[in-house]
């Protein structure tokens, strides 16, 4: 009996992580409103067809708009001309990433149409919710896209996305993402990820390991279409070689429990400047990490020092999200790049009150600790650090940081919350000049800025921008960031 018993747990068991594999590899994409399949950003997306058992809707009409240039499957949606409409999803419990894609297919575009007609409420388990989203105002103008991002715990069996009316007609949707997440929601301090980029082997590098180049859905994904292995690179990997684009821009996306990350990006630049009669001014590109640190027209060659050496970009951000996003985009040169990547979580948190925020780098200038400075004891043999180490770009040194702090406590946001209308002013710092401002949703869709150069106030408009979180980032010339929550009723 106690065999049978124990013969009997173990067939439970292999059950339960049978079931949590499937939770965590599911992954789902839907074409809405289309019975062809779509390839984008280097997703397949399904044809929109009900799996009985599996996925199924009952928005009764399909649109392929003739307004949009987009691309598939951003272009036919499903919609209904009732109060409401669902897509229903039977999957293994546990924590799914949502992503649901609009684009205004007709109202605003086509001729004599208002773009104000067309108002509706999403709710995904009434955890992912939006109150009369109007698409063409979220997405910032006709033929943009309007990103709802989010994480949902399912415990039924059943994930239900409910489109219904709010004050204006017709609830739509052009697509769908469901990817299944680790049961647990984790912990950000734990995460640590190191990318090959380019290549589809691992590398050792100053004793760490970086992972293949490897799309992995629900994990990693970029969209990035190209790569290459330099041959006029004479480092080792992970510097040889790089994933870059032709297109506007490409990203890497880490699907990552909420928290702080250093992000590390590895910029070697491999061909433009070594190989015979090249230019290499030709490379200039934009790098965006969440919308909280970012470079304008990085020349990798002159960043770095010249041909084979290595350039790097060393932030803290935090996610809240669950989705890291890094974007290379083009500036006035072309093809962004990147050699490797690490992200690696860490703990901003100390049971005592936060004091001096402590940077510290080993000799190569790696940055190995960002955190609170801990207590000095008298006799430690610690030497108290009096003033702020200045820093050039990214060759950090051991230092305080000040600046930020008092920036912090001469910001000034008024109305917060908001309703659409607001003001910022803040107290200029010697040494530490602002260099930009920029706002960002929480689908880290950024918002414009009135901001004159050299000015310390700036204006900006929520009115047409659905409620909810935003967060501003003022950069400063030592390098540092600081951070304001707006919130828009």
């Amino acid at each position: 009996m106690r065999y049978l018993k124990l013969n009997v747990s173990i067939m439970i068991l292999c059950f339960y992580i049978t079931n949590i594999s499937a939770q965590q590899d599911y992954v789902k994409r839907i074409n809405c409103g289309s019975n062809t399949p779509a390839d984008y950003n280097n997703k397949t997306f399904d044809a929109d067809v009900e799996v009985p058992g599996e996925v199924s809707f009952d928005g009764e009409l399909d649109y392929n708009s003739s307004y949009l240039t987009l691309q598939q499957p951003l272009k036919s949606i499903r919609y209904t001309k009732g109060e409401s409409m669902h897509y229903r999803f039977q999957l293994d419990n546990g924590r799914y990433a949502v992503k649901l894609y609009f684009a205004e297919p007709f109202h605003g575009i086509a001729p004599g149409t208002d773009p104000e007609t067309r108002k509706f409420n999403v709710d995904v388990e009434g955890q992912i919710t939006l109150t009369d989203l109007n698409i063409i105002s979220a997405g910032g103008g006709p033929d943009q896209v309007y990103i709802l991002a989010g994480e949902v715990q399912l415990a039924d069996g059943e994930l239900t996305m409910t489109f219904s009316k709010g004050s204006g007609n017709d609830p739509i949707i052009n697509a769908i993402e469901v990817i299944g997440l680790p049961l647990s929601s984790g912990n950000a301090n734990d995460y640590v990820k190191r990318i090959n980029c380019g290549s589809d082997e691992e590398a050792e590098y100053n004793f760490v390991t970086f992972d293949p180049d490897i799309n992995m859905p629900g994990e990693v994904e970029f969209d990035g279409e190209r790569s290459y292995p330099s041959s006029y690179l004479t480092l080792p990997e992970p510097m040889r070689s790089v994933r870059y684009t032709k297109n506007s821009a490409m990203h890497y996306r880490f699907m990552v429990p909420n928290g702080h990350y250093r992000t590390v990006l590895h910029f070697s630049e491999p061909h433009h400047g070594l190989a015979p009669n090249t230019d290499p001014d030709t490379r200039k590109f934009d790098v965006d990490i969440e919308g909280q640190a970012s470079i304008s027209e990085l020349n990798v060659y002159s960043a770095s020092g010249g041909a084979n050496k290595v350039y790097k970009m060393d932030r803290t951000v935090e996610v809240s999200d669950g989705e890291l996003t890094i974007t290379f985009s083009k500036g006035s040169g072309n093809d962004p790049m990147v050699n490797a990547i690490e992200v690696i979580g860490i703990d901003l948190s100390e049971p005592e009150p936060l004091g001096k925020l402590v940077f510290v780098y080993d000799m190569a200038g790696n940055q190995i600790r960002r955190g609170p400075g801990a207590k000095e004891e008298p006799g430690n043999g610690a030497t108290a650090l009096k003033a702020r180490i200045p820093y050039s770009g990214d060759s950090l040194q051991e230092g305080e940081e000040t600046s930020k702090e008092e920036f912090k406590k001469g910001i000034r946001i008024f109305p917060n919350p908001t309703q659409g209308e607001l003001s910022m002013n803040w107290t200029e710092l010697e040494g530490a000049d602002l260099m930009n401002i920029s706002v960002f949703d929480t689908g880290n869709r950024s918002v414009p800025v009135q901001h004159k150069k050299g000015s310390n106030s700036a204006y900006i408009d929520l009115g047409r921008y659905p409620p909810g979180l935003y967060i501003v980032t003022f950069r400063l010339s030592d390098g540092s960031s600081v951070m304001e929550k707006i919130l828009k009723k």
